[in-house]
């Protein structure tokens, strides 16, 4: 299934059988960002932010949405569910990691040992259930880690630079963390700086110096441990980058 925001508030829907999007919420909905459960085919749980901070989350797919409201009091930058029942949900906010083990009807805040500024980007390991491991960015300092499910954080430094050549949240574009990564241990970070790749949990990175220009995001492929495929967008109409190598070319 595959959930897409056009950046005018919409949500649209396409499972692989259908030839065309289905509209789910209509622009007035003010989407921002949208999260999959990654047990999605079992539990049919999707969750929208919208740009006024309020969490909804469906259990049917989209098709009905249960209001949750800006309990975190905070503007949301980036959230994800944890693997498990959806229940677990992290939101990257204007005032620290804020964390729900209740489908969203309550947060606490889970910012030890963060620096007191803006959390950008949140990721989740595939095998969180195991490691409880977490990875986020701030808007100065990239990458930090928590491996018992964010009570505390301890900074891995990726190498990226501040540029000052974008928006200060812009520098730490995306983070992603492979969906095989029990077994390759591989994080990604988007940077204004470049592409920042690790392959032993974010202990050490190496800086991909191969894109013509600049990385804003990307995806891996669902089948990342076998085939190492990665899709690239580039800055100000730079076009598509793709990669067989984990992004080493």
């Amino acid at each position: 299934m595959l959930f897409l925001m056009p950046g005018q508030g919409e949500l649209y829907r396409r499972a692989k059988a259908d030839t065309s999007w289905t509209q789910l919420l209509g622009s007035a909905n003010g989407v921002n960002l949208v999260a999959a459960s990654p047990e999605f085919a079992q539990n049919t749980t999707v969750m929208i932010m919208s740009t006024s901070g309020d969490l909804r989350v469906s259990t049917d797919a989209g098709n009905h949405w249960i209001e949750k409201g800006n309990l975190a009091i905070a503007t949301t930058y980036d959230f994800a569910t944890a693997p498990g029942d959806a229940r677990e949900i992290f939101l990257a906010t204007s005032n620290g990691v804020f964390y729900s083990n209740d489908s969203g009807n309550t947060f606490t805040n889970k910012s030890t040992n963060l620096p007191s500024e803006v959390i950008n980007n949140i990721a989740i390991s595939p095998n969180y259930l195991i490691d409880r491991t977490l990875f986020c960015t701030t808007q100065t300092q990239a990458v930090y880690k928590s491996t018992n499910g964010g009570n505390s954080w301890a900074f891995y430094n990726s190498g990226a630079k501040i540029t000052g050549q974008t928006t200060a949240l812009d520098e730490f574009s995306e983070l992603q963390i492979s969906n095989s990564f029990a077994a390759d241990q591989t994080v990604l970070l988007s940077a204004f700086d470049g592409l920042f790749i690790s392959k032993d949990s974010g202990v050490s990175w190496t800086q991909s110096k191969t894109r013509e220009n600049l990385i804003t995001g990307f995806a891996l492929s669902p089948h990342f441990i076998d085939d190492q495929k990665i899709i690239a967008t580039t800055y100000n109409g730079g076009g598509l980058y793709t990669s067989v190598n984990k992004g080493t070319t």
